[in-house]
């Protein structure tokens, strides 16, 4: 087993803070395989300010998102 804590704003039921987690790593999860698998990220070997290529790679997919291309 495992045990996470969260903190929230406001009081959630079990359910309601279930699908807001889940909700959140889906996002993740697909941001992360998109940036992993057409970006090759994890193979970047960038060790000097990598949050910057971070958002320039992040960039360039919103620019391919926002010109509808059909498959990354």
């Amino acid at each position: 087993h495992e045990t996470a804590f969260y903190v929230c704003t406001r009081a959630l039921s079990a359910p309601q803070a279930a699908r807001a987690i889940r909700g959140h790593w889906t996002i993740e999860n697909s941001l992360h395989y998109i940036r992993d698998v057409t970006l090759r990220e994890d193979h970047c070997r960038v060790r000097h300010n990598p949050g910057v290529l971070a958002r320039l790679r992040t960039l360039a997919l919103n620019v391919l998102h926002h010109n509808r291309l059909p498959n990354l």
